[in-house]
């Protein structure tokens, strides 16, 4: 009897280990048609993937244009930054714009630390702001900028400060699968990065914007964004890379788009950005190449 049952036992855990098999057989006999199937699905450019940035005022209805808005340099006269919303949330001021930095005590969402001296900065009688080489909680590479407003030659407590990551060879992951940026699109990833902070940013030049990006190629003296090349270049050296920073000044980019006709920034793709901005890089032959400036900074 007893026997029988033994035999009735191993009988049945026999049929489990048997289901156990197959089932695991399937699962991963699956696997091949289901990286099929995100290869299939999963975009292979990043052209037509919406982007989210809801950050930015939108225009009036009657500003829009039937056509392409003609390219513009930022109008003094058509922008005013909050200054008095910002001055409203200082808290302390110190003698220096370094004091007020090394008093920062960052959160855990843009804990960064410095690596270099200032590679860029701006000033007025109202505020300043200040760009470095930085690394992150994540011992990544990138450039922080730092803002403050002043109050009778003192600096407030920094009110802003911003983490831009190095993608000059830019990797985003889709799940098992990697997609390398082209270089128009790394171009309208740093502008779009910047939509959210350029007013605040650009108060100390005065309100007139100023959208940077970085590079570890030369060739980006012939990046074009509305038929301009960048307003400056800087070369820059730090981990033992170098690394050419480009500057766009006075580009009124965000009034440019505010204007386009179908383009709302709640809901674009990279690829209507690079057309309507005319995100492109220019031939070694043409001749604004000259109008580039080149400095470096160590």
């Amino acid at each position: 009897m007893s026997s029988k049952m033994s035999k009735a036992k191993m009988a049945k855990k026999d049929m489990r280990t048997y289901w156990h098999v197959v089932i695991l057989t399937g699962i991963l006999s699956s696997i091949p048609l289901l990286l099929l199937i995100a290869w299939y699905l999963l975009p292979k450019s990043l052209l037509n993937s919406p982007i989210s940035q809801n950050s930015v005022t939108t225009v009036n209805n009657s500003n829009e244009t039937s056509g392409t808005p003609s390219a513009t340099l930022f109008d003094a006269t058509s922008k005013t930054a909050n200054l008095d919303a910002c001055r409203k949330e200082a808290k302390i001021y110190y003698p220096t714009f370094e004091q007020a930095i090394d008093a920062f005590r960052p959160s855990d969402a843009v804990d960064f630390h410095r690596v270099s001296g200032e590679i860029l900065g701006f000033e007025n009688d109202d505020a300043a702001t200040a760009y470095y080489w930085c690394v992150n909680g994540g011992n990544e590479l990138g450039i922080c900028s730092v803002f403050s407003v002043k109050k009778e030659s003192e600096y407030s407590n920094l009110l802003d400060s911003k983490f831009t990551f190095i993608v000059s060879n830019p990797q985003q992951d889709f799940s098992l699968i990697k997609y390398r940026f082209t270089p128009e699109e790394t171009a309208a990833l740093y502008l779009t990065d910047q939509f959210s902070s350029v007013s605040t940013q650009s108060i100390p030049n005065n309100g007139v914007p100023v959208y940077i990006g970085i590079s570890d190629s030369s060739a980006i003296k012939n990046l074009r964004v509305l038929g301009r090349p960048p307003s400056q270049i800087i070369k820059s050296k730090t981990q033992g890379k170098t690394y050419y920073i480009w500057i766009y000044k006075g580009l009124d980019i965000e009034t440019y788009l505010l204007k386009t006709k179908d383009f709302t920034f709640g809901n674009f793709t990279y690829n209507q950005l690079i057309s309507i901005l005319q995100i492109h890089f220019a031939s070694s032959s043409d001749p604004v190449l000259k109008e580039t400036p080149i400095t470096t900074v160590n």
